[in-house]
């Protein structure tokens, strides 16, 4: 099913983002790094391997790769996003589109943070949880995290004062996005930051651990 929000002003906004000199400039929400890390430390461990698929400016997978024990692959579709990843050697980087995105490799986690509120196709979403739960190794865990709407899917296609410009989003609805993820793994919805980072009344950021059934 396709979103009515046309996918290329959303790639068109990121793409402008991508270019900004500063990290704060091209990443939302930079305050909610320690609540991520805190979501994500527990399933940690010495010698894990990570997938960070739509990395964006990579303040994850840099605080996530100076605990030096595990190894982190960050991959985002904007080649400017990876100009911020640190240099370091667990750290490694890749060009690539989260929707077509496969590699004959495995993981022990895979994170998608905030990527599929730029995928207004369901299918295509399902496309993605496909492909990479079959980039898992056995006992590995998808953390989808994301904005999602209340009661219903929320489309934004306006002018944004905050930023300057114009600016397109889906928020899918959290129950009908959870009932897709149901059909791979098993989940766990997580609600990961306090209250007053949920600014807006018909939305809600969540997070959903999906593991294998």
């Amino acid at each position: 099913m396709n979103s009515k929000i046309d996918g290329a002003k959303i790639d068109r906004f990121w793409e402008v983002r991508s270019r900004q000199s500063a990290v704060e400039a091209a990443r939302f929400h930079p305050e909610f790094t320690p609540c991520d890390l805190e979501l994500i430390e527990p399933h940690l461990t010495s010698g894990a391997t990570i997938l960070d698929l739509g990395c964006g400016t990579c303040a994850l997978a840099n605080a996530i790769a100076a605990r030096e024990t595990v190894h982190v692959h960050a991959v985002d579709k904007y080649p400017g996003m990876l100009d911020f990843a640190d240099k370091r050697p667990n750290l490694s980087t890749e060009v690539a589109d989260a929707i077509d995105y496969s590699r004959d490799r495995q993981f022990d986690i895979i994170l998608l943070f905030g990527v599929i509120n730029s995928i207004p196709d369901a299918d295509d979403r399902m496309q993605i949880y496909g492909t990479l739960r079959q980039m898992l190794r056995p006992g590995g865990k998808l953390i989808v995290k994301s904005q999602f709407g209340i009661a219903e899917e929320v489309l934004v296609d306006a002018y944004s004062n905050d930023l300057g410009m114009d600016y397109a989003a889906i928020y899918p609805c959290v129950d009908d996005e959870e009932e897709r993820l149901k059909r791979l793994f098993s989940i766990t919805r997580i609600d990961p930051y306090p209250a007053e980072y949920n600014k807006w009344p018909n939305t809600h950021f969540y997070a959903f651990l999906c593991v294998e059934h």
